[in-house]
């Protein structure tokens, strides 16, 4: 007697990507090829896995066909057919916002070039990376952009997934603060004036205040500054103001 010819096809199956493995652990009899009445295919062994966008087969192997409780494989020739595992890229929502930070003026510039999720989650597994580009030196603020294309979500088996991303950007802020500056009076008392570009004429013009010498040339000629003063008589009447009032 001739084995009966059979063929067993695994089942396929697809999803968008998420991070996690796809898998059809599921095969069936084709139409083609039927089974005595009677008899049932009991057991069948599936070996597939995709994890990232692509695809992958799924593997039928290891059947048992049955009649009842007795064991009839032999008399069938069996063949497999394999079946398709297909992940395609995600849609998945996130926002990207560049570093900020901030410093007191100390005439170097200030960048951060750091990057992080801001809204929206990662695929499981999943890891983000991307530069950002801002650079501030004087006072003041400036945007931090994140760089055109710089941008990377790795998948944990080291894949490039972002294109299973739709991602929004944010920029950060780059902020550099006002450098305190101690003036001298040979009398009075301390006020806080905002000056936004003090020169070497309109200052020593506030009689009598004097710098000490090592900080003349660097602090003068900058416009970074909010000063700490001891104001006299006769300044408080170049501004115009009462002695002793707060400005």
């Amino acid at each position: 007697v001739e084995q009966r010819p059979v063929t067993i096809i695994a089942d396929s199956a697809s999803k968008k990507y998420d991070g996690t493995a796809l898998t059809k652990d599921s095969a069936s009899v084709s139409e083609r090829t039927e089974l005595v009445s009677g008899h049932e295919l009991k057991q069948v062994t599936v070996s597939g896995s995709q994890t990232d966008p692509g695809e992958t087969d799924n593997i039928p192997s290891g059947a048992v066909i049955k009649a009842g409780d007795e064991d009839v494989t032999k008399n069938y020739d069996i063949s497999y057919v394999n079946g398709t595992l297909t992940v395609s890229n995600g849609e998945i929502k996130i926002r990207v916002k560049a570093a900020s930070d901030q410093k007191v003026y100390d005439g170097t510039p200030l960048s951060n070039a750091g990057v992080k999720l801001e809204a929206g989650e990662l695929a499981e597994g999943d890891t983000l990376s991307g530069t950002a580009a801002g650079s501030i030196t004087d006072r003041g603020t400036e945007a931090n952009v994140i760089v055109e294309g710089s941008i990377k979500i790795t998948s944990k088996t080291g894949k490039d997934v972002t294109d299973s991303y739709i991602i929004e950007k944010e920029p950060g802020t780059l902020e550099i603060t006002a450098r305190p500056l101690e003036i001298t009076a040979g009398s009075g008392k301390l006020f806080l004036i905002n000056i936004s570009q003090p020169t070497r004429q309109s200052m020593v013009s506030f009689a009598g205040f004097f710098l000490k010498k090592k900080k003349m040339n660097e602090t003068l000629r900058k416009t970074d500054y909010s000063m700490v003063v001891p104001v006299t008589q006769n300044v408080t009447s170049l501004l115009g103001i009462k002695h002793g009032a707060e400005i």
